[in-house]
């Protein structure tokens, strides 16, 4: 699963897993080549933004935390500048949800996750999905939180019926795919 996807009319951005690219040497041998997005990537998204295409965020967590060893990652700069920690060999990588979006956005979304979630917590049950409004300054971001979805398939299944819900078909442009 990549990263970016185009939905309809809707871009989508996958959260946690879908970020780092790894491939394969050998059989049995993987090699972290880059996170997404790099700075051409980035450039996409912030000309996505200013077009008022719209966008879908969909995450499960807040970042994504996980170990390599130091022969698995690339040295090139879109990886070492997630990594938070070495020792022995092993690197500690951490990716922050949504840091390739101007602040002002990512501020706005993340508190509005965050106090919802606060909310949810008051009661028995778990947190469920939640949705934020649009958001950004031509109100054409989403962010769905969605944390039960383990399975790549149906992460992309449920943001397609989301991307319906966040972005009614009289909201979008018609046309237009978010990759070229």
């Amino acid at each position: 699963m990549t990263a970016l996807h185009s939905t309809g009319d809707v871009c989508v951005i996958f959260e946690g897993a879908a970020r780092p690219h790894w491939i394969r040497r050998e059989p049995k041998e993987w090699y972290l080549r880059s996170i997404w997005p790099s700075s051409r990537q980035r450039d996409e998204v912030l000309s996505i933004l200013r077009l008022a295409h719209p966008i879908l965020i969909v995450q499960r967590s807040f970042g994504l935390a996980f170990d390599a060893f130091e022969e698995e990652l690339s040295s090139d700069s879109s990886v070492s500048r997630y990594v938070v920690e070495r020792d022995a060999g092993i690197s500690s990588l951490y990716i922050p949800t949504m840091d390739y979006l101007p602040e002002a956005i990512r501020t706005e979304a993340l508190s509005f996750l965050r106090e919802t979630i606060a909310i949810q917590s008051l009661t028995d049950s778990s947190p469920g999905a939640i949705l934020t409004p649009k958001i950004g300054l031509k109100r054409n971001v989403r962010v769905a939180h969605i944390p039960d979805v383990d399975s790549p398939l149906a992460a992309t299944d449920l943001a397609a019926r989301t991307a319906g819900i966040a972005f009614p078909t009289n909201h979008t442009r018609k046309g237009y795919s978010c990759q070229r």
